[in-house]
Parts: structure tokens; C-alpha cells; sequence
């Protein structure tokens, strides 16, 4: 992985600049969670800013559907990378002044986009702001109560702060084989650690369950085996299993709220990532939506994404891509908290359609469940 424009130590090419990335920062990461056997090694040079991984023999990138499949295997990946990849791995990123090496907030860094989108971005180019919602500020500050009700009890029974890896699209899990003695056997990696810091565990979670479009149903059965290797319950006591109930419970509403939160933060990303590809003028092309889901059109010589896959680097899509992308988040994230879409033109004539009481039913429900959550994790 390497930055382009001949990028230093410190990672000042306005790629990284606006997503805050380091490569050192993400080589210390990488290189223990290595030793814990979560990622293959990896090798870096300063000068080049370029860092290489070893390469994964008979890679599977794993999909939204093979993410279902395997969730204890997806939850036991995750607690293994949470509880033996240690804080100190973001040593070299707080001397370098550079990257997350700070603690990565979810609410602070969607503010960060925004700020980004707005102006304050390498090149002071506003003209992404035209993609914004006109309700963003309203949605900005629904999330910020959210934020709240998180940092108030986020220790957890000593769980916070974890190393984490922030940025679980679907596409970061590959299963590969890999030897271990003599023989060889299929084992799922994380890759992918440009956005890892240390935060809160249930952003993991959270942020895999709603990149792989998770049902509430398959969100629990994440917990539950995220838990499975908590001591809490081990002497089969009524006290015991009280408390790794009241856990379970709480551990779920803290994957909900920062569920939420993640298409905040998601659909804020692209717009950020779009001003480093210049302005936007007109991006109409390039992109359809089918069914709810965006297929980018196969850039020039062949290429192509899937949804879903991971974030591609600088100008490998349509800056179409990233405004579909951004909205189909943003609205994810609006219809969550129970709100209504901004009327634009014409969006009158559709007021009043036979699917009103039933979408206000669906936003009381949904308004019920975050409250119902917040409750949870300020108890």
C-alpha cells in the first residue's frame, strides 16, 4: 500500500490529510496484530511511505452473505483482535504526531468530515457542500445526543479503551490459507488497518453488523459470541449469569446506537474523500442505483467495484459514486433516528400518499428502540 505524490513519514498528501491516515501508525498496528495471527506480516519503508503485507494464498474477500455465515467466526475475530492487540501499538503514531493516534470518536470524526466538505479540506474547495442534505446540521445534532449517551458509560467493566480496527466493510475480512506446522488450514484476517485506533470495541461490532447489513436476529447472534469468551458466567452461579445477561443487554444497545452512528459517519466520509478528487461539477454520470443498491458504471480500462467491497483509492470511481454512496448513507441514518427526508421541489406532491401512517408507524418504532437503547446504556 502505497500513498501517492511522494508522500513523507508523515503523511501529507491530501489523501491522507483528510482521512487522517499514517502509514507508520498503521505499520505498528498491522505488525501486532500480526503477532497475534490476525493479519498477515507486514514490512515498511519510511522513505517511501510504503507498506507491503504478506500475501494471502487462496484469498476469499469475504461478502454481505458470507458475513452471515460465519458470525461466531466474525465475533470470535474480533475479540481476538480487541483483546490481544494492546493499546501501545499506537505508540509510534502519537510521536509522530500523525494518523488516529489519538482515540477514535465516531461523532468527532463525522464532524471532521463535514468540516472537511464545507471548506476546511487541502484545497479549501466548498463545492462538495452542494451534495449535503439540507437537514444535515438537524441529523449532526440528533447524533451528538447519541454521542452523549455513549461516552457517559463507555468503560464497560474496563473495557475501554481497545485497539480497534474502525473501518469493517465487508470486504476487509479475507479467509486465505495459512501454515501452521506442517499442515495447512483456512483461517479469516483482518486487512486494512489505515483507519485502526484506539476507541470503543462496540464500534467494531457495530460497524461490521451494518456494513454487512445485519438483521437484529444475526446482530445478537454476534454479541452472544463476541461474549462467549467473557469469564463472566464461568461458575454456572445465579449472580453470575444475572450479570452476563445485564452485560449482553447493554453490550446490545451500545452496538445499536453506534450502529446508527456509522452511516453518520460513512455517507460523511464519501463527500470527504470526494474533495480529493477534485470539484464537483455536475457528477451525474458514471453511477446508477438499482433496487436501492449502486452499481458503479466500470471506470476507463475496465475497472470496477462492488458495493460494499472497501474504500478504493483516490480517482478509481466516478465522483458520482461518492454522492450516491454519501446519500444512500445519510438516508439509512435518517430513517434510523425516525426522521423524515427535507422537502425539496415537488417533494409535496407526493405528501399524503396511502404509505404515510404506515412510514409514521415505522419512524415511531424506530424512535422507540433508540430511546429504549439510550436508556440501556445511561442506566
Amino acid at each position: 500500500r502505497k500513498s501517492a505524490g511522494g508522500t513523507s513519514e508523515k503523511g501529507d498528501h491530501p489523501l491522507l490529510r483528510v482521512h487522517r491516515i499514517c502509514r507508520a501508525s498503521e505499520h505498528g498496528f498491522v505488525a501486532a496484530a500480526a503477532s497475534a495471527g490476525l493479519t498477515p506480516r507486514a514490512v515498511f519503508d519510511p522513505s517511501a511511505n510504503l507498506l507491503a503485507q504478506e500475501y494471502i494464498r487462496e484469498p476469499q474477500t469475504l461478502t454481505a452473505g458470507l458475513v452471515a455465515a460465519a458470525l461466531p467466526e466474525c465475533a470470535r475475530l474480533l475479540r481476538r483482535l480487541h483483546d490481544r492487540v494492546p493499546a501501545a501499538a499506537f505508540k509510534r503514531a502519537r510521536e509522530l504526531g500523525c494518523g488516529d493516534g489519538h482515540e477514535f470518536d465516531v461523532f468527532e470524526t463525522a464532524q471532521h468530515y463535514l468540516g472537511l466538505v464545507r471548506g476546511l479540506n487541502p484545497t479549501g474547495d466548498v463545492s462538495w457542500a452542494a451534495a449535503l442534505p439540507g437537514d444535515v446540521d438537524a441529523l449532526v445534532a440528533e447524533a451528538a445526543n447519541l454521542a452523549k449517551s455513549l461516552r457517559a458509560r463507555r468503560t464497560l467493566g474496563g473495557w475501554y479503551p481497545a485497539a480497534c480496527h474502525n473501518d469493517l466493510v465487508v470486504g476487509n475480512l479475507v479467509r486465505g490459507q495459512v501454515l501452521k506446522g506442517t499442515q495447512q488450514e483456512r483461517r479469516l484476517f483482518l486487512i486494512d488497518f489505515e483507519y485502526a485506533a484506539v476507541g470503543d470495541r462496540c464500534f467494531d461490532l457495530a460497524n461490521l453488523c451494518v456494513n454487512a447489513d445485519l438483521s437484529p436476529a444475526q446482530t445478537e447472534v454476534v454479541v452472544k459470541h463476541y461474549l462467549a469468551h467473557d469469564g463472566d458466567a464461568a461458575d454456572g452461579s445465579a449472580t453470575a449469569a444475572a450479570a452476563s445477561e445485564s452485560r449482553e443487554s447493554e453490550l446490545l444497545a451500545r452496538v445499536g446506537l453506534y450502529r446508527v452512528l456509522s452511516d453518520l459517519r460513512e455517507g460523511l466520509w464519501a463527500l470527504a474523500h470526494g474533495t480529493t478528487l477534485g470539484p464537483l461539477q455536475g457528477a451525474t454520470d458514471g453511477a446508477t442505483c438499482k433496487s436501492g443498491l449502486l452499481e458503479p458504471v466500470p471506470a476507463e480500462g475496465g475497472a470496477s467495484s462492488e458495493e460494499g467491497g472497501g474504500k478504493e483509492e483516490s480517482g478509481a470511481l466516478p465522483k458520482s459514486f461518492y454522492v450516491e454512496y454519501a446519500a444512500k448513507h445519510l438516508d439509512r441514518f435518517r430513517r434510523s433516528l425516525g426522521l423524515s427526508p427535507p422537502k425539496g421541489p415537488g417533494a409535496g406532491s407526493e405528501a399524503g400518499s396511502g404509505a404515510g401512517s404506515s412510514d409514521q408507524a415505522g419512524a415511531g418504532a424506530r424512535r422507540e428502540q433508540l430511546s429504549k437503547w439510550v436508556d440501556l446504556v445511561e442506566a
